[in-house]
């Protein structure tokens, strides 16, 4: 019993691992694409108001 779920099984669980992780992996870069684009914005409104202040 143990052995089989350790030969056979495991080429499958890999794969839905690196599939798993694939998609995990996309999510990840949408959300930091998506950070970047908040953080750019604020920073951006941020470099304005210290520009003013400055003025």
């Amino acid at each position: 019993m143990r052995f089989r779920a350790h030969g056979g099984n495991k080429h499958m669980k890999d794969r839905q691992n690196k599939q798993s992780e694939n998609k995990r992996w996309k999510v990840e870069q949408l959300e930091e694409l998506s950070l970047c684009g908040e953080m750019r914005s604020t920073w951006l409104s941020n470099d304005r108001n210290t520009a003013a202040v400055r003025l």
